[in-house]
């Protein structure tokens, strides 16, 4: 069972983040508002935690305090945040 509020997965959730933050600056996906790639964002991580409460239960990092699973989300988001708010600051020619 997974106590501590951070662990090493945590960089992977952030990451995860990261990675809807460059999505939502990508090509025809740049004009969702920010609100909207917001809640996508959250709804998406959310999903994850669920699929790793439920059918990940078996397995060792399947089995993680709640609020181990709430950091997580959070930590997410920030990575969103960070990167989607960059992106839209210094464009980046890869993206357009």
């Amino acid at each position: 069972m997974e106590t501590a509020l951070f662990t090493w997965w945590t960089v992977n959730h952030f990451f995860s983040g990261v990675f809807f933050g460059v999505l939502f600056n990508f090509r025809k996906l740049k004009n969702v508002r920010v609100i909207h790639a917001t809640i996508i964002t959250f709804i998406l991580l959310i999903l994850w935690e669920v699929f790793e409460r439920y059918a990940l239960a078996g397995i060792a990092f399947g089995n993680e305090l709640i609020r181990n699973r709430i950091s997580d989300v959070v930590i997410g988001q920030i990575g969103f945040f960070i990167v989607y708010f960059l992106l839209r600051k210094y464009k980046m020619s890869i993206l357009e």
